[in-house]
Order: C-alpha cells, then sequence, then structure tokens
C-alpha cells in the first residue's frame, strides 16, 4: 500500500495550483471572477483592507519562503466587487488502467478568510474506506480570488497540508509554495512521510504572460531530477502536465472547475468529477 500511494502522490504533486493527493482529489479550484455590485461602504472597508495588507507584505525584493509579494493591480472600481465561485460539494471516479477504482465525496468551506478547507469521504476498490482533510493557506482574501484570473488557473496559495487517513493509519503530506517579486511560483516544495517517498521539489524556470509556469524542474530524494514541462489552453480550459513517465491532462468547466483528469504513464487513469454544489467568496 506504500508503494502505491507514493506513486499517487507523486503523480498527482504536480498541480500546484492546489496540491491534491489522487485518493484526495480536491478539484475545488475555481477560475470565474464575477462583479457584482455593492455598496459605497463595503468598498471603502474593503479599500482600507487592501491598504493594510500592501502595508503588511511590501512590494519590492523577493518574497520570502512561503510568502507573496503583494498585488499592484488596479483597484477595484467603488461600485463593483469581485467574486470567486468554488465547488462546495463534488463527486469524484477515479478509474485506473489496472482496475483500481476510487470514489471521493468532498465537500468545501470558502468562508475561513485566508483558508480553504476540504473534507473528502473515499472508497478506494483496493485498500478500502479512508477519510481526509486538506488545507490550503493564502495570504488574504484577495489572493484566493486572484487565482481567478486566468483560466486554467494560476497559484497564490501558501500551501497545503493534506492528511489521510486508512484504517488506523495517518499520513500528513505538507506543501509550500514559494514566489518571486513578480508573484510567479518558482517552487513547490513537498514533504512526504518517509514511507511514502520523503521530500520532492518542483523548481520552475519559465513563465507564460500570465505568470503560470510552464517548464522546471523535478527533484526527488531517491533518484535523479527531471523535467517538467506544462501548456495551457485558455479556449479550451486545459493545462497539460508532462513530467515522464507519467503525462496529465486537466480539463475545467465554464467556471474554471476541474471536471476531468487524463493521466498516461505509471499510474494511467482517468478522473471524472461532478460539481453538486457551488458557493461564493467575494472581496
Amino acid at each position: 500500500m506504500a508503494n502505491r500511494l507514493m506513486e499517487i502522490l507523486k503523480l498527482n504533486s504536480s498541480d500546484q495550483t492546489s496540491y491534491r493527493t489522487g485518493v484526495l482529489s480536491s478539484e475545488y479550484k475555481v477560475l470565474t471572477n464575477k462583479q457584482v455590485p455593492r455598496t459605497k461602504h463595503k468598498a471603502l472597508v474593503a479599500g482600507i483592507l487592501l491598504l493594510a495588507l500592501a502595508l503588511a507584505c511590501g512590494g519590492s525584493g523577493s518574497a520570502p519562503s512561503g510568502s507573496l509579494p503583494s498585488s499592484t493591480d488596479t483597484p477595484v472600481s467603488e461600485s463593483l466587487q469581485i467574486c470567486r465561485t468554488g465547488a462546495t460539494a463534488q463527486h469524484s471516479v477515479q478509474t485506473f488502467v489496472d482496475g483500481q477504482v476510487i470514489t471521493t465525496d468532498t465537500t468545501c468551506d470558502f468562508g475561513r478568510m485566508t483558508e480553504i478547507v476540504c473534507n473528502h469521504t473515499f472508497v478506494d476498490s483496493l485498500y478500502g474506506p479512508g477519510t481526509g482533510t486538506q488545507t490550503s493557506r493564502f495570504a488574504s482574501q484577495d489572493d484566493i480570488i486572484d487565482e481567478t484570473s486566468v483560466n486554467p488557473p494560476l497559484s497564490r496559495s501558501l500551501g497545503t497540508t493534506t492528511v489521510i487517513t486508512v484504517g488506523n493509519t495517518d499520513i500528513t503530506t505538507i506543501a509550500t509554495n514559494n514566489y518571486d517579486a513578480q508573484r510567479r511560483l518558482v517552487s513547490t516544495v513537498i514533504d512526504n512521510p518517509p514511507p511514502i517517498g520523503g521530500q520532492t521539489t518542483f523548481t520552475y524556470t519559465v513563465w507564460d504572460s500570465s505568470g503560470r509556469p510552464t517548464a522546471g524542474t523535478q527533484s526527488l530524494v531517491n533518484g535523479p531530477p527531471g523535467p517538467i514541462t506544462i501548456t495551457y489552453d485558455d479556449a479550451a480550459h486545459t493545462a497539460k502536465r508532462d513530467i515522464p513517465p507519467n503525462l496529465c491532462t486537466d480539463t475545467y468547466d465554464q467556471n474554471g472547475i476541474m471536471i476531468k483528469e487524463e493521466c498516461t504513464g505509471t499510474m494511467a487513469s482517468t478522473t471524472i468529477v461532478t460539481i453538486q454544489e457551488t458557493g461564493e467568496i467575494c472581496t
């Protein structure tokens, strides 16, 4: 079981927008920005919060580990409010070519200001039922919403903590994202328990015009480093991650929520996601 989980983690950990583990497919990432009328009072409060955030984070120099430089985007109009739509409940089925099937039900809470917390229950056809929790951390609510400025999304999270429970075994994985002064993701360090692989580091050196990483290197505790290539099709809402020998293509719906993932390679599988409920988070 440890070897199987290690392979699943290796396969899926390249999705740094929302670190996922295969058995815990928390594809709640949303790629929709909506503009909703709001009162001038709310606009004033939001403006004060944005100013406080800018002063607290600073806007120059490189970002320290696990932090994100402040945004220099044009302030939102006083008459508009920016919102993000997310999947608060979903059902996914991941089917591997060898016949293994993992069925997962996920609920997510977007109402914690700087965190997104997702709870999972799953049934693995090989290893039975289990549960899990994934917490994604952000510097601000604005960073949560800013991820949705493009489709497929970019990364703004500081990192995630994922806890999987199968039987009497708890597996905790911690991912930490690092950014440069242009708010581009430059690395993700994933700490897995030693039985399932130890530390994995993804380093990015090339980005597209939206600041999404397109090329880099994967470094494992055991084994040589390997290349990473990521391509985005904004018209088709797809992101293709090529980390030999695995190639995964993620497809998003019109709201930017992931609805399908197809992978080839050592852990070839197809995941189909059904969105059951959605919610909004607004500035």
